[in-house]
């Protein structure tokens, strides 16, 4: 079995402690927290708790350059919400719907629109779509290594549809509940009986996903219940035509519960354990693409989280475990810590440090998140992150200025990397040891709600074995760097520069290590919003402005100037 691994998919752990705001279900709400102390960056989590259904946002989501150019991550989520609101009722927005669409040529388009069948008091019920499209132009393909003269047209759409409901249940009690599917169709690299010659053919995915949550509190005790299906499907595999017999397309059945209790000792104590259940089997899937017969894959991750917090003042602390038990993926016991300590005496002041990690499930729905340019035929299996540990100091603001210094290390093993492409063109996986230090610095000054400016840096090694296992594209030095100005309330103006150097994938053969450069991201980006009245915004948006082409993980060439004018409506 190949046993590859990638990024996290969560199992969850729950946050009892999370309390509701009732702005959460509105529409658009912009939100300014004066007591950051978040990490560079978070573990992603599964499924919370307490589940209640939001909205997928209006604005575009601005991707990072080590992946490929998508135009939107997957909309409506489920987050972490109290049950009720306030008083004893779900908020009940003055919006029902919402709808947002975008365009730019070569072709770049954006459709967005929900609406809420039934909104009261107690019970909510929503429906939902999305789509994004991309189509451009490129002069290499991986299987080009460098530019080949010829032009490829890369093509990439994506539309999914959902559903959602919430029923409150007496005075403490909601069962929610989510249905989507994705439905997605590409071209990559792959050869044509017709011309006898390689090109760019096309592939579809189809996904489905549903949730169903559960959740109740007698006093100072709650308890919940929650199950998940999720189905990931590739199309025919158009790689190979010569032996579909061997190579079949691919499906992945993800089967999830979980149960959970908390009890709340004197309102800044609270004890809680977890328990999680994620069942994997994917079929058929192929050792080798020369060899072999087509055969299931099945492994599954038990996880038990306790966990203990206190919160008094400026004092938070977090104590918990993660133990996780797992089969047919590796060592079957794991243990990590689940550790979070943090202290905001004043404004001008803020200090956080966390230790994490776990068992980690790599689905097909998480590796094609980052790049679609797989093989169609593999799974794999999990990673284990050892241990994680992450430190963030924050001073200031003082008249708007502040300071912020981050730092940590991380131990990921058998971390999906991306390492080479195979002589179709699609990108070859491997299991990696990644290990390293990672450093951060950040200033930036906020002048009340009419500008905000940050520029931030990190680093971290980049070689074979080293560097910060969530950067894919392996980059050395990353600086970011924005502004929004909002001259007038109803005017919003975002600038922003992404710089990536010392991007590269690296690949073990034979004893040698060669690397395959990406280039560096040097993406200018600017937008302009107008609000023309509280339900009308129009606005435009720019990205790589300066027209800088390099290559994505799955070594793809990126798009060139690309962006989104449109407006969004609120009914």
């Amino acid at each position: 079995m190949i046993n590859h691994t990638i990024r996290l998919t969560a199992i969850a752990v729950i946050s009892a402690a999370a309390t509701a705001t009732t702005a959460a279900q509105q529409l658009n709400k912009e939100i300014t927290v004066e007591r950051e102390v978040v990490p560079i960056q978070r573990e992603a989590t599964r499924l919370g708790f307490t589940p209640s259904v939001s909205l997928p946002p209006l604005a575009m989501e601005r991707l990072s350059p080590s992946t490929r150019a998508i135009t939107s991550r997957v909309p409506a989520g489920i987050v972490v919400l109290d049950p009720a609101a306030w008083a004893d009722s779900i908020y009940i927005s003055p919006y029902r719907g919402y709808a947002s669409i975008g365009f730019m040529p070569l072709y770049n388009a954006m459709l967005s629109a929900g609406y809420r069948i039934v909104d009261n008091s107690t019970t909510r019920v929503g429906a939902w779509l999305q789509y994004d499209g991309t189509v451009y132009t490129s002069r290499r393909t991986p299987y080009d290594r460098a530019s080949s003269g010829r032009k490829e047209y890369i093509r990439d759409h994506t539309a999914t549809v959902g559903i959602y409901a919430s029923q409150r249940i007496g005075a403490s009690s909601e069962l929610s509940g989510e249905l989507d599917y994705s439905y997605s169709r590409y071209n990559h690299p792959g050869y044509s009986p017709a011309t006898g010659d390689y090109g760019m053919e096309y592939q579809s995915v189809n996904r489905w996903n549903a949730d169903l949550a559960w959740k109740s509190t007698v006093n100072d005790l709650g308890y919940g219940f929650r199950a998940g299906y999720s189905r990931f499907a590739f199309g025919d595999d158009i790689r190979y035509p010569y032996r579909q017999d061997l190579l079949p397309a691919e499906a992945e059945n993800n089967f999830r519960f979980g149960a959970g209790l908390n009890a709340d000792f004197d309102g800044g104590s609270l004890a809680a354990l977890d328990v999680d259940f994620s069942g994997l089997r994917t079929n058929p899937t192929v050792e080798n693409p020369n060899i072999g017969t087509p055969r299931s894959y099945s492994t599954w991750l038990l996880r038990f989280s306790p966990s203990y917090s206190y919160r008094a003042g400026a004092f938070d602390l977090r104590l918990g475990a993660r133990v996780d038990l797992t089969h047919n993926s590796g060592k079957a016991f794991h243990i990590a810590p689940d550790v979070r300590i943090a202290v905001n005496p004043s404004s001008m002041f803020a200090l956080e440090v966390s230790a994490g990690g776990g068992e980690w499930q790599n689905t097909l729905r998480s590796v094609f998140a980052f790049a679609r340019n797989i093989e169609p035929w593999a799974a794999y299996a999990n990673s284990h992150i050892p241990l994680t540990l992450d430190a963030r100091l924050r001073i200031g603001p003082l008249h708007g200025l502040y300071g912020e210094i981050s730092g940590g290390y991380a131990r990921a093993n058998d971390w999906l990397m991306p390492a080479i492409t195979d002589s179709y063109g699609s990108l070859i996986l491997e299991p990696e040891d990644v290990k390293g230090f990672h450093f951060g610095a950040a200033v930036g000054y906020r002048w009340g709600s009419v500008a905000d400016a940050r520029v931030e840096w990190h680093t971290a090694p980049s070689a074979y074995g080293k560097g910060y296992y969530l950067w894919r594209d392996r980059a050395r030095n990353v600086l970011d760097a924005s502004v929004k100005v909002n001259p007038v309330e109803r005017l919003s103006v975002d600038l922003g520069f992404t710089l990536r150097t010392g991007r590269r994938i690296c690949h073990i053969y034979d004893g040698a290590s060669p690397a395959i450069t990406l280039g560096d991201v040097r993406d200018l980006s600017a937008g302009i919003s107008y609000r023309i009245t509280p339900a009308l915004t129009v606005f435009v948006n720019g990205e790589n402005l300066l027209n800088h082409r390099y290559s994505t993980v799955d070594c793809f060439e990126s798009q060139g100037i690309t962006g989104l004018a449109g407006a969004s409506l609120k009914f």
